[in-house]
């Protein structure tokens, strides 16, 4: 017996049934990723999340702040009370990052706009 849908439940059935995708190669295929300039804004979504970004900003300079955010500022302070050998990889990650853009004299225009969250070591005023 066939089951019945309305149209929204149908095409809901469909994208779940698309998440596993793959391309001729066995690659997982995923959602384009959404990515516009918008009143001097770079606009991106994160899952149902709209997020305005610094527009110089890169795709990996938004996945480091993404990552940070979500993680949290109480995560990253219980973080730093442990010795580093007992830290997390993600935080290591996080701050050779940063030390790589500092040394390779990258600015972060955006550094003052993350607010709390943010994983960055403090470093010196931009």
């Amino acid at each position: 017996m066939r089951e019945k849908y309305k149209r929204c439940c149908l095409d809901r059935a469909r994208a779940v049934a698309d998440l596993g995708a793959r391309d001729e190669y066995g690659r997982l295929v995923g959602r384009p990723f959404i990515d516009t300039i918008w009143r001097d804004k770079r606009v991106r979504a994160v899952g149902s999340q709209i997020v305005m970004r610094p527009p110089t900003e890169t795709k990996h300079e938004f996945f480091v702040h993404v990552l940070a955010n979500t993680l949290g500022a109480d995560w990253k302070k219980a973080q730093d009370e442990r010795p580093p050998e007992a830290r997390h990889p993600i935080l290591e990650w996080v701050e050779a990052w940063d030390d790589m853009r500092r040394v390779g004299g990258v600015t972060m225009p955006d550094r003052r706009e993350e607010g709390p969250g943010v994983l960055a070591r403090p470093g010196p005023a931009i």
